[in-house]
């Protein structure tokens, strides 16, 4: 069993070779110690492994590209249909450049009751773009989520991190200029 790695972007991901099979370890180089209990295991590209590795590709440029997948596919001699199978089922994986802001508006029972769907309305009109875009500028990328547990100030956003509550047209409005 042999361990080589891939670099991607400006990322180094390490993977056991056996017989052609792969099993993806990591970003980060295994100790000795590490490296032996991973080669007691038989390897195996599992849909965990595939989530694991597109989660630390996405986290380097807040997307997967096509490019990337192509690239895992071939190296890791996984097929390209399962790599695109897993990112696109997936609503965390993002497939699409995201912008600098990511506004998730929650529609959940709690916002829905308190107007959401209007606020959504606003915002992509505001931005004229619609949920699951990003502005031609790179600045805002839009979606919709079930809930992010902000019930208690609905209706409610997240802005990449931060949860603002209790927006109305005009807080939305301040909220974008503010982050212009």
């Amino acid at each position: 069993m042999e361990l080589r790695h891939l670099n991607i972007n400006d990322s180094c991901y390490y993977y056991l070779v056996e017989k052609g099979k792969r099993i993806y370890v990591g970003k980060e180089k295994p100790s000795d110690e590490e490296l032996q209990d991973l080669m007691k295991l038989k390897p195996q590209i599992t849909d965990k492994n595939i989530i694991e590795l597109l989660q630390d590709v996405q986290k380097e440029k807040n997307f997967i590209s096509e490019e990337d997948l192509i690239r895992l596919s071939q190296n890791l001699d996984i097929p390209l249909i399962k790599l695109t199978g897993v990112a696109s089922f997936y609503k965390s994986f993002k497939t699409k450049k995201q912008g600098k802001y990511k506004i998730k508006l929650c529609n959940g029972t709690a916002c829905n009751i308190k107007h959401s769907p209007e606020l959504l309305n606003y915002i992509e009109t505001k931005l004229n773009i619609k949920s699951g875009e990003t502005t031609k500028d790179g600045l805002f990328s839009l979606e919709v989520d079930n809930c992010i547990g902000a019930c208690a100030r609905a209706p409610a956003c997240m802005i990449n991190e931060d949860i603002y509550g209790n927006l109305t047209k005009d807080k939305i409005e301040k909220l974008i200029e503010d982050l212009k």
